[in-house]
């Protein structure tokens, strides 16, 4: 496996794809297929009508480069096309590849719901913002309300516990005129009262 920009193939850093315009729309096209056969380390990426300067191995040397069709540019070490039908008939390939899988047409499933998304992730910045303004205005008094409802709450717990005290005292009470021992569970006919 060669790549380019390494090892013998230091003085080709671009991978360019030697197709034009017409090996694209051909009938049963496949991607897969022209990557085995078409694909080379170049110096630089080609402008149309330039024949790319390749850096071919000795198994391949019968292989006479097409000019481009297209103009390409460098984008992350690959020539893509960048003018209109070739840029134009790559983006439908990719797309159709991205469709005919399930990782493609989840990612299609994001990139159609990008306006969602990101109408989504600024509404809550701008309500984050929101509550951060509020908190700082109404600092005080969210602390005086988080007092009053902790002071609250512990009176209903000294209530409810008054009134759970004041039950088992009852229970009891119940218990010894039945003489069971003071603290002990009792049946619950007795706490009926029956």
């Amino acid at each position: 496996m060669r790549f380019c920009g390494l090892d013998g193939q230091k003085d080709y850093p671009y991978l360019y794809i030697n197709l034009g315009v017409e090996d694209l729309v051909l009938p049963g096209f496949k991607a897969t297929d022209a990557l085995k056969k078409d694909v080379f380390c170049t110096k630089k990426c080609p402008k149309k009508d330039e024949t790319p300067k390749l850096n071919l191995p000795q198994s391949r040397k019968d292989v006479v480069p097409k000019s481009s069709k297209f103009d390409t540019a460098d984008i992350g070490g690959i020539c893509f096309p960048v003018d209109g039908e070739a840029f134009d008939i790559l983006k439908e390939a990719t797309i159709n590849a991205l469709k005919s899988s399930d990782a493609g047409n989840s990612i299609l499933d994001i990139y159609n719901m990008r306006k969602s998304v990101g109408i989504a992730c600024g509404l809550s910045i701008v309500i984050a913002l929101l509550y951060i303004w509020l908190m700082s205005m109404f600092a005080e008094v969210i602390a005086w309300i988080a007092i009053v409802l902790t002071q609250l709450g512990l009176i209903g717990l000294t209530v409810g516990c008054y009134f759970y005290r004041d039950n088992l005292k009852q229970i009891e009470a119940k218990n010894i005129e039945a003489g069971l021992p003071g603290w002990e569970a009792p049946s619950a006919s007795l706490i009926d009262g029956g």
